[in-house]
């Protein structure tokens, strides 16, 4: 009860040194800032007031004023870029001027006294070959001639070839030179020396008797006779044939020796020696061609 009483006495002398406190602070502030009061009456009136006070977002004045910035740092920069390209363009326009009053007259005077030392070289050169006998500038010129054409040609190798692949040194056919081409139907086409309208200008060939080689359904020497006619395409190629006569024989004498018995006793034999004599017989002849040669006469002998 004691303490209680004591806790009692002392709370009013310490509401009392606080109002004093308070009295003291308020008069410091009078002095230091007069209107200080002022301001703090006029704010409890408009809170009398019931004004409403408008609330301030931090972040969104956080965010422009980082926009602003940002336009500034961005405007800052292109002013940079605008001197350090007017630096560079000063830097290049310098360079170009330093390049065309500097140092194109001093490559000017250094192909100046190239192409002077070249034209002495080549006096020199000229003065030597004239002092050089008849023979020896006959010589000269020879080899010139051989070193240059020796240099197309391995050039022309290098580069593809003397006869490119798509050259073509021969003309195979007409029919790459024409300007518009034609196909027909082989069956409504009638062989030109075969048509019955044709002269079909034949000439018998006297008999061939010859030695062919041995094969084995043969006996140990077999032969064989033969007679044959040949078409011609003109009449000038069967004078030629009965003027030859003798070599044609002997010529197909010759090329059926190569064949064997058993070839000849087949019909692709048969056919493949007609084809066989024609083309012998047409790389001889002058006046004309042979188209077709046929049997007269086919005795083999076993």
């Amino acid at each position: 009860m004691a303490n209680s009483t004591e806790n009692q006495d002392q709370s009013p002398d310490k509401e009392q040194g606080d109002e004093e406190s308070l009295k003291k602070l308020e008069e410091a502030i009078k002095e230091s800032d007069p209107g200080f009061q002022k301001d703090l009456n006029e704010l409890a009136e408009i809170a009398a007031e019931n004004h409403n006070f408008e609330l301030v977002d931090i972040d969104k004045i956080i965010e422009e004023e980082k926009q602003r910035s940002l336009k500034a740092r961005i405007k800052k920069l292109m002013v940079w870029i605008n001197v350090g390209l007017s630096k560079l363009v000063q830097y290049v326009k310098w360079k170009l001027t330093y390049f065309l009053k500097e140092e194109i007259p001093k490559l000017i005077k250094k192909i100046q006294e190239k192409i002077n030392y070249f034209v002495t070289v080549l006096k020199e050169q000229i003065s030597k070959i004239k002092s050089l006998s008849k023979t020896q500038k006959i010589v000269l010129v020879v080899l010139l001639i051989g070193l240059g054409t020796l240099t197309a040609y391995f050039f022309k190798m290098f580069k593809g070839g003397i006869i490119s692949k798509e050259e073509k040194p021969f003309i195979n056919s007409l029919e790459e030179l024409s300007e518009k081409k034609y196909f027909y139907s082989k069956e409504d086409l009638e062989d030109f020396y075969s048509s019955p309208r044709f002269n079909q200008n034949l000439v018998s060939l006297r008999r061939v008797v010859v030695n062919i080689k041995r094969s084995k359904n043969s006996s140990s020497n077999p032969m064989g006779a033969f007679e044959f006619f040949l078409q011609g395409n003109s009449s000038e190629v069967l004078v030629e044939v009965s003027d030859r006569e003798s070599e044609i024989v002997d010529l197909f004498q010759n090329e059926i020796r190569d064949f064997s018995y058993d070839e000849l006793d087949s019909v692709e034999g048969k056919a493949k020696l007609t084809e066989v004599l024609k083309m012998a017989i047409n790389q001889i002849l002058v006046r004309g061609k042979i188209n077709k040669i046929y049997f007269k006469t086919f005795v083999l002998k076993n």
